[in-house]
């Protein structure tokens, strides 16, 4: 596909659904790093180049250590930007107390040797107003912030490369959307991090224009996906803030309260923290967008985009009996529910300790015990691509979790792994 003299590849991605493959080439220098790169993009003929450093904003460059992501149907790639705009400073200051000796000819360390104690010295300058300690600081530089790259996507169509991410909105979310994308950013909060929680803003970009709108702001707790949430027709962001859940809508601008009128919490009723509950989480999208399936300590929501009232799914059952009823994923790469389809549900009872599994029709609003023998503890490991056959483990103090298989009714469930027998001795 590519060659080049001391060429270096990195970072091969496929798109989902689309014979199309995607890779970062660049050419090693003296240290053998790789430098300023190019993505190519290979569709079935010849590859080429689709980002170059002739489409970087000023002040950042296309890096070798990159990000590439593909929308599911290949129209669009994600990749980043590298912001250099201080590379310079930071290569004079790197190189600053190195000697010009081999390491044979430096002297072993002499601890009494107060001369060469104080030429190794240094400091760190703290001041009140940073956004974060140093400690911190410097944790974050290796793992996170060396590296950083601020997403853009380039779409295929007209190989329009458009800037998302920004110094000052970091974080941009892939989507399967072609029209919009999550965005959000910790910045005006990091100090907070020493006394309180972690706060962002969320915003959604325009993947067309690279246009910021600004959805909420100081979002506390899983404001980096857990908390909110972008439909897959791209026109509604659902969050949770201050206890209850929150629809916003990307063509009014405008947010409606999704569950103040409703009688029971939806944030952690268990939560005994100094900070502000969280809620307990949602399940996926309907694939229509006209729906979502939202939780609270036991039950399951279904949230509308319309003007429809929110349904109880699990008709209440789940408080009264002290069941938590949750939707099992048994397809980790498929992002949104089938309409008219039924779903698996755990159902773990809060008070006896143990598992169980039933199914939910969501258009009927009704559940049906699956499976349950009151006293183990069950996990669902996955189902078959394309069979409906589940796999799943149960376990106790006295049995060891071993695989089980069974159909989507869990009828005549069959053990079929007996991975450690000597537990019956």
């Amino acid at each position: 596909l590519h060659g080049q003299a001391r060429g270096s590849y990195s970072h091969l991605s496929w798109a989902r659904e689309a014979d199309h493959l995607a890779f970062a080439a660049s050419i090693f220098d003296d240290e053998g790093e790789g430098g300023d790169a190019e993505i190519w993009v290979w569709a079935g003929q010849e590859p080429s180049a689709v980002v170059t450093a002739a489409d970087a904003p000023e002040g950042f460059a296309v890096p070798s250590a990159n990000e590439l992501e593909w929308s599911r149907d290949g129209a669009r790639l994600f990749f980043g930007f590298k912001y250099v705009g201080g590379a310079e400073a930071e290569d004079d200051s790197s190189g600053s107390g190195s000697g010009s000796g081999s390491d044979e000819d430096e002297k072993p360390f002499d601890p009494y040797d107060f001369d060469a104690i104080l030429e190794g010295r240094g400091v760190d300058v703290w001041h009140w107003n940073d956004p974060r300690i140093i400690s911190n600081q410097k944790e974050r530089w290796e793992e996170h912030e060396k590296n950083r790259v601020y997403r853009a996507v380039i779409h295929l169509d007209d190989r329009a490369v458009v800037p998302l991410a920004t110094l000052d909105l970091p974080e941009v979310f892939p989507t399967d959307n072609s029209s919009f994308a999550l965005a959000g950013s910790d910045l005006p909060y990091l100090r907070e991090i020493t006394w309180d929680g972690t706060y962002g803003d969320v915003f959604v970009v325009n993947l067309r224009t690279g246009k910021q709108h600004p959805v909420v702001e100081r979002l506390s707790v899983g404001w980096r996906g857990s908390s909110a949430s972008l439909s897959p027709d791209g026109r509604s962001v659902l969050f949770y803030q201050a206890g209850d859940w929150h629809l916003w809508s990307v063509e009014t601008s405008e947010a409606v309260n999704l569950t103040a009128a409703l009688e029971v919490p939806f944030a952690n009723e268990d939560h005994d923290y100094p900070m502000d509950p969280p809620g307990y989480g949602h399940s996926e999208w309907m694939a229509d967008s006209s729906s979502v399936l939202i939780y609270d300590k036991y039950d399951i929501w279904q949230v509308f985009t319309d003007d429809r009232k929110p349904r109880l799914l699990t008709a209440g059952a789940g408080r009264e009996n002290h069941v938590v009823y949750r939707v099992e994923d048994l397809d980790p790469d498929e992002d949104v529910i089938a309409v008219g389809t039924d779903l698996l549900l755990s159902a773990y009872h809060d008070v006896e300790k143990h598992d169980a599994f039933a199914a939910l029709d969501v258009d009927q609003g009704s559940i049906r015990s699956l499976y349950a023998t009151g006293r183990h503890k069950l996990h669902v490991e996955g189902k078959a691509v394309e069979a409906d056959r589940v796999l799943f483990t149960r376990e106790r103090y006295e049995e060891f979790p071993d695989l089980w298989v069974t159909n989507l009714d869990f009828e005549k469930p069959t053990k079929f792994s007996n991975a450690n027998p000597q537990i019956a001795d």
